[in-house]
């Protein structure tokens, strides 16, 4: 019997998460899900060591990550998980997994040596204690196409990605008969922003389908929970909303469909001033290829330029107090004179001196 290269590190970390008795033959059961596999953000393994309570079921996982694991064959055991992974059903035809790894190492990849990679992937996969699954777990089928490998199904292995999709599908689901769907949205919420869909191969087109239904996925939920929060919670829900949308549009500065909401929000609690700069930022970057911002998009930033104009430069004033102002008729104590003209020049000099003797006496 072949021994494996592969050696676990001394330090694996570990976690304690909950889990259910799956029956695989008459005489042995096993924790269900036996192995967790995480493709949002690095690529990560939680593989069961041990029952550690039974009310409630519980179970003790080694967390391994592909920096923690030594030993040769390590790397294309990987990436033939990975590329298991990425297939519907997790399904790779054996010709086409050769063709990938001939593209990767350029040079001819042999049947004999695929073969010797699955085993490789079962060693590392198969917690101690269940050898009889290792076949189970990384199975070589037969189909019409042609022969192939497949990576075991749930509940034997949970996958974050698959997960993440069925959360999705119970939140419309829930949406459309009436019910409550927040739950199913923050769960799958919780699962896509732990990153891109495997970061470390962004350069490798088998991954291109998958990484856009995975970042299609995370766009749904942010859109989905700042619409729940804003409308069932007030303010309290506004603020989440305003978190949610930032963090997503500061990791995408291009996306205009969240954009608009998150503009909409600020401005509806004034801070045009953020709003407008987003919006500059995304012009910025659009001119460097060319581009112009969508007719929304622009439909927006036109509607908090005009709320801009409309509100009030300070606080609002005190009412002021009206003095009213009384004017008063003097009557003169003499009896009337001539209307004469030199009579009237004469009154005119007069009243002139004794005006300015007044306004003498008040100026000192």
């Amino acid at each position: 019997m072949m021994t494996t290269s592969m050696q676990w590190p001394l330090d694996t970390g570990t976690t304690i998460r909950p889990m259910r008795l799956l029956a695989v033959s008459d005489r042995l059961q096993v924790p269900a899900p036996l192995i967790r596999v995480r493709t949002c953000g690095l690529l990560t393994l939680e593989i069961a060591q041990e029952m550690v309570s039974t009310d409630p079921p519980q179970a003790r996982y080694a967390v391994l990550t592909p920096d923690r694991l030594h030993g040769r064959g390590v790397g294309p055991a990987l990436s033939l998980l990975k590329l298991l992974l990425s297939r519907p059903q997790r399904f790779a035809p054996a010709d086409w997994l050769r063709e990938q790894f001939c593209q990767s190492e350029g040079e001819a990849f042999s049947t004999k040596r695929l073969d010797t990679l699955a085993w490789l992937l079962r060693d590392l996969l198969c917690p101690p204690g269940c050898e009889s699954l290792r076949r189970q777990i990384v199975a070589h089928t037969r189909a019409m196409g042609g022969a192939g490998y497949q990576l075991a199904g749930y509940p034997l292995i949970w996958v974050d990605q698959e997960a993440l999709c069925w959360n999705v599908e119970q939140a419309v689901r829930m949406e459309r008969f009436g019910d409550d769907p927040l739950p199913f949205w923050q769960r799958a919420y919780e699962l896509a922003k732990q990153g891109d869909y495997l970061p470390d191969e962004v350069y490798s087109e088998w991954a291109e389908a998958r990484r856009e239904e995975i970042a299609g996925l995370r766009r749904q939920c942010v859109l989905a929970l700042a619409r729940l929060f804003t409308e069932r919670e007030g303010r309290a829900g506004e603020e989440q909303a305003l978190v949610l949308l930032r963090s997503y549009w500061t990791e995408h500065p291009r996306d205009e469909d969240i954009l608009r909401p998150l503009m909409e929000l600020l401005g509806k609690r004034e801070c045009y001033q953020e709003a407008l700069s987003s919006y500059e930022k995304l012009c910025d970057l659009l001119s460097e290829d060319g581009q112009q911002p969508d007719p929304r998009t622009q439909d927006v930033v036109e509607y908090l330029r005009a709320k801009q104009l409309q509100r009030p430069r300070s606080g609002p004033r005190e009412p002021s107090t009206v003095v009213p102002i009384v004017v008063l008729a003097l009557v003169s104590p003499f009896p009337a004179q001539s209307t004469s003209p030199g009579a009237s020049c004469e009154r005119g000099e007069r009243e002139r001196k004794q005006e300015g003797i007044s306004l003498e006496r008040y100026s000192t």
